[in-house]
């Protein structure tokens, strides 16, 4: 993975959202230096870091990291609930 496109994940769910990097990076208690490095040196957090981000935008470590949610077998009316409920 590379780190732009770990970055470009954040910053769609912060656009989602209407937040800002400044904001998230308050919330986790981040420094915003960290942030940037992730955005200005193709970087990559730590695992915990992963964690922390997926967790604040209730999405998969997966999505984050590959793009790709991991594969749940649910039957498609409850993936429509899910699709409803993320939006």
């Amino acid at each position: 993975m590379k780190g732009t496109d770990f970055i470009k994940r954040v910053d769609s769910l912060l656009k989602k959202r209407n937040e800002t990097r400044k904001l998230l990076t308050t919330d986790l208690g981040i420094p915003s230096s960290t942030m940037a490095c992730w955005s200005t040196q193709n970087a990559i957090p730590r695992a915990d870091i992963v964690e922390q981000i997926a967790n604040y935008f209730n999405v998969s470590t997966d999505w984050l990291i590959k793009g790709k949610e991991f594969n749940i077998n649910l039957p498609e009316s409850d993936k429509i609930l899910l699709e409803k409920y993320n939006k």
